[in-house]
């Protein structure tokens, strides 16, 4: 197939080319929203993680079906091993960037799902009784702070844990008490 004089496209690639390179992607990207997506990512930077202290192995048992599948294919078009390792090496970078975005947009779903407006108001609302019941005056929210993060991999395992947490500071409602000093109140949640 000629596009020009100058440029020649291989027989190989058509369509059907096409469309077998990209079934890998969009079948992760279909299981990566029919599941949790939110979970995916953060098996994934788990993933990312204990590559780091296992020289990069987690990361390629993830990958190898896909090199699997792009060998096979490899040995059907009768094409060389750079497209089996370009095919390979672009799909892990698109998958890459869905994770990127699902992690950037999924933090208004997270907050929504989460950090629910019910959620809040029972916690405000024990954050004030604690103080009044620890000060014995009357208190109002000052600071309220929700935060999604991963801690420390303290667990022993080499596993990150997601920690969704309210941070809630209570003042005195009365600026002439004599209690001046606010009290935080921790309120968390680990792996939803």
């Amino acid at each position: 197939m000629q596009l020009s004089s100058r440029i020649s496209i291989p027989n190989y690639v058509t369509k059907r080319f096409f469309v077998l390179y990209s079934v890998p992607f969009l079948i992760s990207v279909l299981l990566i929203f029919l599941t949790d997506p939110l979970k995916v990512v953060d098996l994934f930077y788990q993933t990312l993680y204990l590559s780091i202290f296992y020289i990069g192995l987690p990361i390629g048992v993830v990958f190898l079906p896909y090199y699997g599948y792009f060998y096979l294919l490899q040995k059907y078009f009768k094409v060389t091993y750079v497209i089996t390792v370009t095919a390979l090496i672009t799909t892990i970078i698109a998958l890459i960037l869905v994770f990127i975005v699902i992690q950037k947009t999924y933090k208004s779903f997270e907050t929504r799902s989460y950090f629910t407006k019910e959620t809040t108001s029972q916690l405000s609302k024990k954050s004030n009784e604690l103080f009044e019941k620890e000060t014995g005056v009357k208190g109002k929210i000052n600071k309220l702070k929700m935060i999604s993060r991963y801690n420390d991999a303290d667990n022993g395992d080499f596993t990150l844990t997601r920690k969704r947490y309210y941070d809630i500071e209570v003042v005195s409602k009365n600026p002439s008490d004599l209690q001046k000093i606010p009290r935080s109140y921790k309120f968390i949640s680990v792996n939803g």
